[in-house]
């Protein structure tokens, strides 16, 4: 708990427009950036294993076709980079 004393040093401080110290600093440990990271790249494979299956299955719809589950995911990937592809080129940087 911050003493009396260190809280109206704080608030002087803050009168006085200087740096306020942290008492407690958390600093992220290296387990919490790895945790960030794999749920982001499961989150992100989770993304596009359901566009690819929507992709896929509309393509199935639209052309009225007999494709197998491979066949749908197989039409879903390349339908998933064309799409991605024009993306990137939409919003390329010049």
């Amino acid at each position: 708990m911050i003493s009396n004393e260190s809280l109206g040093n704080r608030l002087n401080d803050f009168k006085n427009q200087t740096q306020i110290p942290n008492p407690n600093p958390q600093p992220i440990s290296k387990i919490q950036t790895q945790l960030a990271g794999a749920f982001i790249t499961i989150l992100s494979g989770i993304t596009i294993s359901i566009k690819t299956l929507v992709f896929g299955y509309s393509a199935k719809l639209i052309f009225k076709t007999d494709w197998n589950f491979l066949g749908v995911i197989c039409i879903g990937l390349l339908v998933n980079f064309i799409m991605t592809y024009i993306y990137d080129l939409v919003h390329k940087e010049l």
